[in-house]
């Protein structure tokens, strides 16, 4: 017998050219966006309820990619060079018009670019979904302070009627003396609706998960729209169940209030993102019916 060896690995120079322009390519890229992503992770950093979405959105992302068993191309095919185009004109409209939102939506392109090549292009459902709900979350970070007293407002409204239900004597009251500060009095504790209670995190992750799936999953319009009113509902209706377990709680915990006061949002929050996903995963999907056409002769083939 004779001894076999592996030949020598040969150098393929039309790979290291492609590697080499798309390396070119995402560093000028990198350079352009790089205000819009800096901005954006630091908008994100400068709030927990914002830091909560995204980490929603990465491990919705990593369970769908893992579910289909994906693995990386590293090639610009045809829908990353689209996106990537369409991504360079929004900014070019950007910079004529002076306009922030184009910017936005150019980098939401962008992210569908950097998905396509990462995974190729036969994942268009799921990068769809994923830049649909990027881009939410991109509005998340805008309007989002436009939001805080509304939903402070509405979620101290709910756990005070909560609690009143269950026979606690409750009032809310709005404390002017400075900065501004809402106040809900339990029994003889008094607790401040402060800008984390306001429930955005929850919501906002509720939604985003909520977004991601009814776009990825093929089920019909009446029962997306109604997935969405029922994710966000869930996140207000679990924020100021939150707040009334805080009160109950507070009394009998010491020391260790923060403690607990991390714990039961954690809890609530974890428990609205897996009640959310039940749902949404249990409603069934529309049946695709093959196409029929007539062959030559006249007969029926299904394609």
């Amino acid at each position: 017998m004779h001894p076999t060896t592996t030949p020598p690995q040969q150098h393929n120079p039309r790979r290291a050219r492609d590697f080499f322009g798309d390396a070119m390519v995402w560093i000028l890229t990198a350079a352009l966006f790089w205000p819009t992503a800096h901005w954006l992770v630091a908008r994100t950093l400068a709030s927990g309820q914002i830091q909560h979405a995204f980490i929603v959105l990465a491990f919705a992302l990593f369970v769908l990619a893992r579910d289909r068993g994906l693995g990386p191309v590293w090639r610009i095919g045809r829908l990353a060079y689209g996106h990537l185009v369409s991504a360079y004109l929004l900014m070019a409209v950007a910079l004529l018009t002076h306009r922030p939102i184009f910017v936005l939506l150019a980098f939401c392109l962008l992210a569908a670019a950097v998905l396509f090549y990462i995974f190729g292009d036969g994942i268009r459902r799921l990068a769809w979904a994923l830049i649909g709900t990027f881009a939410a979350f991109v509005g998340l970070i805008v309007i989002g302070p436009t939001l805080d007293w509304p939903l402070r407002a509405a979620a101290g409204r709910m756990a005070a009627w909560m609690l009143g239900v269950i026979g606690q004597n409750t009032g809310l009251s709005l404390m002017l003396q400075g900065e501004p500060k809402l106040i809900l009095s339990v029994n003889d504790h008094i607790f401040e609706v402060a800008s984390e209670c306001n429930g955005f995190g929850l919501i906002g992750g509720s939604l985003l998960l909520a977004l991601l799936l009814v776009i990825f999953r093929k089920i019909r319009w009446f029962d997306k729209l109604l997935a969405l009113g029922v994710a966000a509902l869930t996140g207000f209706i679990l924020n100021a169940v939150r707040i009334v377990f805080i009160c109950l709680l507070a009394p009998h915990v010491g020391d260790h209030y923060h403690l607990m006061h991390e714990a039961v949002g954690i809890t609530l929050f974890g428990a609205g993102l897996v009640l959310v996903w039940w749902l949404i995963t249990g409603l069934p999907e529309r049946k695709i019916h093959p196409q029929i056409k007539p062959d030559k002769r006249g007969e029926a083939l299904p394609l």
